[in-house]
């Protein structure tokens, strides 16, 4: 992580940010001429945070106290989940819970352990923070880290040895809350945790998801199993580690239904449409369990492989194959999910989804072609040739094309979360906060490479890089409002580009210009005039070493 507050090791592999930053940085050193070989690899990292948090939860709590918020609070947070945060990530049954959180007020008997539910309120109270149009977006982070810090003080020395689906369930939306924490590897460690507690319930066997005289059982049972074998992948895409679940094991129990909660105890077949004419819910958690097992696919062809492996070009006709899959994908999505032309005038909610299985779609066609992309800048700044030698075959000029839509897919993702973010409430009818920030970052990048080989904008008609490189970095100013990780992604962008346009001067060699290259603020990027009225950011609070450029080979900021 950039400027992590941690002396802590960690491996993040090349299917991360920030190894495609590294591969970009080679390119740019060859390109001034700079001797790379001195600088630092980022092969791996000391992970002795595990001790850490065995301990805290073996340590032995006695007593049990716990402290609620006003009832007003309470409720404004939690329908805060229930609107925004449940759709993408169901891991609850919403019936069964409501029920809960009701006990809890009027002091009746719940079916639920008391100290899980209480647990499992507060990790709602803390998501609720983060996507709260009520709490200056200066606040969310800070209020939402006390209810965290309540729901992780109830676990301390609790179930450490046993476990339940509902504890299963609260672990998975802890780790949901956790990608916005400053310290992202907790985050792998308790989805880690959740999946071998649902392992060891045997959640990942068949029949113990086939329970007939109990659907509501066995669909909740199923949405849970599934739900850890979603976070697993996207963890694993993100820090570019590999994931837990094979891929057999992850098609060994059926998908859940499509069929929301409400209609658990009397429909049977599952459908895009409800009973009552309504769209359903949760035909956007099946179909984004359907998109991660092409993500995952891309992970294994691209990204997990050995050393001798990596250096060899990307399989154009696997990367063909899997893109001929995404683009399916992309089109058999119910018509409520799709932005199709009645999206203007589609309730809230269901725009709301249609927009992140967009964004979601372009960073994964990023994903897919940017391994071509790096090869073809990298292989583009080892050599003489000119630019027409790549129209001589077809192979090339598919190259080129992969480029391309790379590029296209950069810009449209851009566009779109610039075109639904309001820049002064910091919220939108979009992906949660800490996905927007990686995704925009990720298509920065590739405006980067743009500036490195301009032949690959040749074929996307349209859109100005510079348009585009303003937009993003607005984006993240604007969510760095929220969270850290924003800022220290625009500190890595503005580094990297002003580094990529910049030449020596006559009187120094290129390498020792690198060497003592300082950005300055004053300085046009990529074209853009710099507002000094809006600080793009203060260097003083962020710690990575300016010269030796180490920090391009971690990732960019907290998730």
């Amino acid at each position: 992580m950039i400027g992590e507050q941690s002396g802590n090791f960690e491996f993040f592999g090349s299917s991360s940010a920030g190894s495609f930053m590294q591969q970009i940085r080679v390119g740019v050193d060859l390109k001034l001429g700079i001797d790379t070989r001195s600088a630092g690899q980022l092969t791996g990292r000391k992970l002795s945070y595990f001790q850490q948090y065995v301990r805290s939860f073996t340590s032995h709590q006695t007593g049990f106290e716990y402290v609620l918020p006003s009832r007003k609070t309470a409720d404004t947070l939690v329908k805060g989940y229930w609107d925004l945060v449940y759709p993408v990530y169901p891991f609850l049954d919403c019936i069964s819970f409501e029920e809960a959180y009701q006990a809890l007020w009027t002091g009746s008997q719940t079916k639920m352990n008391e100290r899980v539910l209480v647990c499992t309120v507060n990790v709602l109270f803390a998501l609720g923070c983060l996507v709260s149009e009520t709490l200056k977006p200066e606040e969310r982070e800070e209020t939402g880290e006390m209810y965290f810090d309540r729901a992780q003080s109830l676990l301390e020395g609790f179930f450490w040895d046993s476990g339940s689906i509902e504890l299963v369930s609260c672990f998975l939306l802890a780790g949901v809350y956790l990608q916005t924490a400053k310290t992202p590897r907790r985050c792998w460690m308790v989805i880690g945790h959740a999946i071998r507690m649902a392992q060891s319930l045997g959640l990942h066997l068949p029949e113990t998801n086939a329970d007939l005289q109990f659907p509501r059982r066995t669909e909740v049972t199923r949405r849970i199993w599934h739900g850890c074998i979603l976070m697993d992948r996207v963890l694993s895409m993100t820090f570019g580690r590999p994931a837990m679940i094979s891929k057999w094991l992850s098609l060994g129990t059926p998908l859940p239904l499509a069929i929301d909660d409400e209609f658990l105890d009397s429909q049977k077949q599952e459908s895009s449409m409800r009973p009552d004419d309504r769209p359903c819910m949760m035909s956007f958690f099946v179909a984004q369990l359907q998109f991660y097992d092409i993500i995952n696919d891309i992970l294994l062809e691209l990204y997990m492989t050995n050393g001798k492996e990596r250096q060899r070009s990307p399989d154009i006709v696997a990367v063909l194959q899997l893109d001929d899959a995404l683009m399916n994908w992309n089109r058999n999505l119910p018509d409520h999910l799709q932005m199709s032309s009645d999206f203007s005038s589609r309730e809230d909610a269901f725009r709301r989804l249609a927009i992140i299985n967009r964004v979601r779609f372009l960073h994964t066609r990023i994903l897919l072609f940017r391994p071509i992309l790096a090869q073809f800048c990298l292989s583009q700044c080892n050599t003489n040739h000119q630019m027409t030698r790549w129209d001589e075959s077809l192979a090339q000029r598919t190259v080129v094309q992969c480029c391309s839509l790379c590029l296209s897919a950069a810009h449209n993702m851009i566009e779109l979360v610039y075109a639904n973010l309001d820049l002064v409430t910091v919220t939108g009818p979009l992906p949660s906060w800490w996905y927007c920030v990686l995704y925009v970052y990720t298509a920065a990048t590739v405006l980067i490479a743009e500036r490195l080989q301009p032949a690959i904008g040749a074929g996307v008609a349209g859109y100005s890089v510079a348009v585009s490189w303003k937009r993003s970095i607005e984006i993240l100013k604007a969510y760095a409002r929220i969270g850290e990780s924003a800022k220290r992604c625009v500190a890595a962008l503005e580094i990297l580009s002003a580094k990529v346009t910049w030449e020596p001067g006559p009187s120094e060699s290129r390498q020792e210009q690198a060497s003592n290259f300082v950005p300055d603020h004053a300085t046009p990027v990529l074209g853009i005039p710099i507002d000094d009225t809006q600080p793009v950011l203060d260097f003083s609070s962020i710690n990575f070493d300016l010269n030796d450029m180490f920090w391009l080979n971690s990732m960019p900021g907290n998730l």
